[in-house]
């Protein structure tokens, strides 16, 4: 053990003096886990001399050097920064296995970076300089998600991450997930001009939007990317119909349209009712508009086309009205007053709807 220490010692003082390092030195720096030194004369080898013994201890020390890392409470910024600049080296940079590694530390890095709550904008930096560095697609996915998950607010700035994932065919696997979906979905919606989407990627991207029909948020998405079906479209129009205080003049024929052909077509009535019911809130916000011609002339026609409709929306607010159930997210129809008013104006719904609402009103004057 001491002529193995004198001989460690003997190699790095002579280097230390101006010479070279050569593969001894470096098989002894390994036998110390000697990283730092290690990686800052890796390459005083001559390139004519890196044959199979030099890549095989180099890339050695780099896993051994990570995942010593790893287990370290904290990393440093130096040890990173190292560890970005021998990632580059053609022998570790063309290893799979190692590269895999380094994504993992980085990625451990940036959740370091969030838990010490240092200014977002910063590890959003960090992420996008490592993500510069290697623009591994599924890397990319990896660092968007840990930024998305601290701050789902600031999707723009962690948009280009996910964008080589999106344009691939592998984006099947992640375009309908965290945070991919969600990145997507606000694209869509805030941007006239939407991103290049893989074939792969769109078919389960659309798919999982599909699912979360007929929510309002879902017919926009998929309107925007005309990926609704005639029926659909009927309905998009039918809810932004329904939603809206303010109505454009296209939205309002093209609702008035999709009312009217629901008194023909029986089954997409039915259809459409059933996902009305899987909602906490029912799109009501046309019974509140300021033009009350308008609000008439719409509960008139729902319930000559759609009285299917108005049966539940009055079922669910006289329930609400009444305390017959509970509802863990609040009012089921927020403009339910307001309906009523028109009702009974254009007998909308039956009498015996109209009485039961009145009698619950009496109650609480009288109480």
């Amino acid at each position: 053990m001491l002529i193995y220490s004198f001989f460690t010692f003997f190699l790095l003082s002579t280097s230390a003096s101006g010479m070279l390092y050569t593969m001894q030195d470096l098989e002894a720096l390994e036998g110390t886990s000697n990283y730092t030194e290690f990686f800052d004369h890796a390459k005083d080898v001559r390139p004519s001399l890196r044959g199979a013994p030099w890549k095989k201890i180099t890339v050695s020390m780099a896993d051994s050097y990570i995942d010593m890392l790893l287990k370290s409470p904290v990393i440093g910024q130096k040890h990173v920064a190292r560890i970005r600049e021998i990632s580059k080296w053609e022998v570790l940079n063309n290893d799979e296995f190692y590269a895999k590694k380094r994504n993992k530390l980085l990625l451990a890095a940036i959740k370091e970076c969030i838990k010490q709550k240092r200014d977002e904008s910063s590890c959003q930096n960090q992420a996008n300089e490592y993500f510069k560095d290697f623009p591994d697609k599924e890397f990319g996915v990896d660092l968007a998600k840990i930024l998305y998950e601290q701050s789902p607010n600031q999707a723009q700035s962690i948009w280009e991450l996910t964008l080589p994932m999106i344009s691939s065919e592998y984006g099947e696997f992640y375009c309908n997930k965290t945070p991919i979906l969600q990145l997507l979905k606000e694209k869509i919606i805030s941007s006239s001009k939407h991103p290049e989407i893989h074939p792969d990627c769109r078919k389960v991207f659309v798919k999982k939007v599909e699912s979360e029909l007929p929510t309002p948020k879902a017919f926009e998405i998929l309107m925007a990317m005309n990926a609704l079906s005639d029926n659909r479209k009927s309905q998009y129009y039918l809810i932004k119909l329904l939603n809206a205080k303010e109505l454009t003049t296209h939205h309002w024929e093209e609702g008035f349209k999709a009312i009217k052909k629901l008194g023909t077509d029986h089954k997409l009535r039915n259809d459409l009712l059933e996902e009305f019911k899987t909602l906490t809130t029912i799109p009501d916000l046309i019974f509140s508009i300021n033009d009350e011609k308008k609000a008439l002339v719409i509960s008139k026609q729902i319930s000559l086309n759609f009285p299917e409709f108005l049966d539940f929306y009055t079922g669910r607010c006289l329930k609400w009205l009444s305390a017959e159930e509970n509802f863990p997210d609040g009012n089921p129809t927020p403009s339910c007053h307001n309906y009523f008013k028109l009702a009974k104006i254009v007998e909308s719904s039956p009498g015996p709807v109209l009485k039961k609402y009145n009698q619950i009103m009496t109650s609480w004057k009288e109480n």
